[in-house]
């Protein structure tokens, strides 16, 4: 009688002790405020004059917050590892490779010893990168004025957009440049010319005042 009580109080003990560790919660409300309002944001990499990347593109923690310590699993690891803070990015960040199939991160944010929640898990995420985006090197893409339309971005979805459907978007966005391009240069020419049609019209609305005030004198005289 006295092992059976004394196996169900470990029993217990054991149970308590692990429920203890998988719920415990945080109660610094800093810290939980920070973990609900945790941006993830994905960034092509690009060489600069100043910078060569060693990756495709990175996933930015933001804001930094010293008292956190992420961790982050994906589809090509096998355990968790922790993402480290960038002195580029002054955040911390996770970088990648060009991968083909779609990629799937896992992302956890626990207190450190900075913090009043040491160890203690304050939220996970799902975050999904989409297979590179197989039109992101064409030829209308790598235009200074494309690179930016979303179809040519590196994170979209292109898998089931046929060649066909992206020549005609292609052909969308080049006519809208041309029209942007085209109100664009009337802009400059006004701004670089605009004494040619200010003064001009300047000089007309003088005289025609000058007339109409004459005209009203003449017949106030009468």
């Amino acid at each position: 009688m006295n092992n059976k009580i004394s196996k169900l109080t470990l029993i217990f003990s054991l149970t308590f002790m692990f429920t203890l560790n998988v719920n415990a919660q945080c109660n610094d409300d800093e810290l939980n405020n920070w973990a609900e309002k945790v941006n993830i944001e994905f960034k092509e990499e690009v060489e600069t004059k100043d910078y060569n990347p060693e990756f495709a593109y990175v996933l930015l923690m933001s804001p930094y917050n010293d008292k956190i310590t992420m961790k982050a699993t994906d589809d090509y690891s096998d355990d968790f590892y922790t993402i480290e803070y960038d002195d580029y990015y002054k955040t911390n960040a996770i970088g990648s490779y060009v991968h083909f199939e779609e990629k799937t991160y896992t992302i956890r944010f626990y207190g450190n010893e900075k913090s009043t929640c040491n160890g203690e898990l304050l939220r996970e995420i799902e975050y999904k990168v989409p297979s590179y985006n197989q039109y992101a090197l064409t030829d209308f893409c790598q235009q200074e004025e494309n690179k930016n339309q979303d179809i040519c971005k590196m994170n979209t979805d292109t898998s089931k957009i046929t060649e066909e459907d992206f020549n005609k978007k292609a052909d969308v966005i080049d006519e809208k440049n041309k029209e942007t391009n085209i109100f664009e240069k009337i802009i400059k020419f006004i701004i670089k010319y605009w004494y040619y049609v200010v003064i001009p019209f300047v000089i007309v609305a003088a005289i025609y005042y000058y007339k109409v005030s004459a005209y009203k004198k003449e017949q106030d005289k009468k």
